[in-house]
């Protein structure tokens, strides 16, 4: 679910505007999922960032590709989370991302 959203990134080259729509399109999961808010308002926040921070700019490859990453590992780690169907391990995996998020900023 989450993991396959943020491939999108690398369907559209990994460009600025990829990170944009992919934070456009978790913003407007956030508000109709309410399960996954949580999750989904996380990613975006990260994608946005990162389309904020960049945009007009020229993008180094390793830092798309480290960011990249980043998010999909995010991603992969609330899938599996949510897939669990524990609600604790799926708090914990929601509170580890919330905490490495605000831990790069």
């Amino acid at each position: 679910m989450f993991s396959s959203m943020i491939k999108v990134i690398d369907d559209k080259g990994r460009a600025v505007k990829a990170f944009s729509c992919v934070a456009k399109d978790a913003y407007e999961k956030a508000v109709s999922d309410p399960e996954h808010a949580a999750a989904y308002l996380m990613l975006a926040i990260v994608a946005d960032k990162l389309a904020e921070q960049y945009y007009e700019c020229i993008l180094l490859d390793s830092h798309v590709d480290k960011e990249f990453k980043r998010l999909l590992t995010f991603a992969d780690n609330l899938d599996k989370a949510y897939a669990s169907a524990d609600v604790n391990e799926t708090l914990k995996a929601v509170s580890d991302v919330a905490r490495q998020i605000a831990s790069n900023r």
